[in-house]
């Protein structure tokens, strides 16, 4: 089988030899005055064709950790095995060896499972959610040597994002936090370290994600899976509310008055958000459905953990696997804005949207709602 040009060459040698397969790549060309001449590089020697195969694939995979570990399997530091998978052997004791072949995805990994001071394991669920998130969108970088990650190259993450500003200060801070854990596990100096000096300026959206809101077909889709589904219903109650997602999670039971006909958001975002949300009737059985089978103060129950959702549960085990299953790109917030949209088709008075979202130039609190405000605001969502 003929390699691909420039790839490398995997060659028998002549005599009665251990290793006899010697692998090469080029290491340069040098122009001579009569002609150009071809450089070699030699990765080694090893028993069988396939092998030598192998490490040319690892070498291409990460040329400059393959390097490095090269010079510890000559010296039989390492396994052949951990050559080919480019890994640093447990069995070692080279005080170095914690800093050859370091990447970025080895140093997230190591860093996320640390649930020391400065580890991400000891970090908030919240936060945890925006790490995993940001960490995703260096998919392009994450094999690259930690030593080799430069400001311009993290600049570049953030230039070529479509992320909202507030993300990709979650993405500076996650650079800055990881950075910091490489410095203090000797990875690299505290002079290489560049992270705090990432420019959020020139993001492509400095004002914020777009959102989307879904279409009619899409939100049809919900409602046809509702019955075999058993968390449709709360996009449905998103969708039909406009409530954000922290609200929902953060209701509890004792604030929902389902005669009445709304429930109470007393813990919300902004002062703003602190509002009474009417209940659209066709929404008005998945909220008595929750209260009857949630097992805890809370409205939405988290079967598997016994009680409350927290946020990044919600989208790992409700959220993401829904949108999956019905092939839909939306994000929760994204209920938000359809409700927002829905409503201003719907016709409904610019007045009783703002107090059912909860914006800011809102000038009506709990304590002022009247029986009149919340038939108004029940009349506004039937209407979508």
């Amino acid at each position: 089988m003929k390699m691909p040009n420039g790839y490398g060459t995997v060659t028998k040698l002549s005599g009665k030899r251990r290793n006899p397969w010697r692998v090469r790549i080029t290491a340069r060309w040098e122009l001579t005055d009569e002609k150009v001449i071809q450089k070699y590089e030699n990765l080694g020697c090893y028993n069988t064709r396939a092998t030598g195969l192998k490490v040319l694939a690892a070498y291409h995979n990460n040329p400059a950790t393959f390097k490095q570990l090269l010079k510890l399997y000559k010296s039989n530091d390492i396994s052949l095995d951990d050559l080919l998978n480019l890994k640093k052997s447990k069995s070692t004791n080279k005080k170095n060896m914690e800093k050859l072949g370091t990447t970025l995805k080895q140093l997230y990994t190591i860093w996320r499972n640390d649930n020391g001071k400065y580890g991400g394991g000891s970090k908030k669920s919240s936060n945890v959610y925006y790490y995993d998130l940001c960490f995703r969108m260096c998919e392009s970088i994450e094999n690259m040597l930690v030593e080799d990650i430069t400001l311009d190259v993290m600049q570049s993450i953030v230039d070529n994002s479509d992320k909202s500003t507030a993300v990709l200060k979650k993405l500076k801070i996650m650079f800055k936090a990881i950075m910091d854990y490489a410095v203090l596990k000797d990875i690299i100096t505290n002079e290489m370290d560049k992270s705090n000096y990432i420019d959020l300026t020139k993001a492509r959206k400095p004002n914020g994600a777009v959102h989307t809101p879904f279409r009619d077909w899409e939100i049809g889709k919900i409602w046809e899976v509702e019955n075999d589904e058993k968390y449709a219903n709360i996009v449905l109650i998103l969708l039909y509310s406009g409530v954000r997602i922290m609200e929902l999670l953060n209701l509890k039971k004792k604030d929902i008055d389902t005669e009445k006909r709304y429930i109470s958001i007393v813990d919300s975002k902004t002062t703003n958000g602190i509002r009474l949300v009417p209940i659209a009737e066709k929404t008005l059985p998945f909220f008595k459905f929750w209260l009857e089978n949630s097992k805890c103060d809370y409205l939405i129950y988290d079967e598997e953990k016994k009680g409350k959702f927290n946020y990044n549960r919600f989208y790992s085990g409700v959220w993401d696997p829904l949108m999956e299953k019905l092939n839909l790109k939306h994000t929760a917030h994204d209920t938000r804005f359809s409700c927002t949209t829905m409503l201003t088709t719907a016709k409904v008075d610019e007045r009783w949207i703002k107090q059912i979202i909860g914006h800011k130039s809102q000038d009506v609190t709990i304590k002022h709602y009247t029986d009149i405000d919340i038939k108004h605001l029940i009349d506004a969502i039937n209407l979508i």
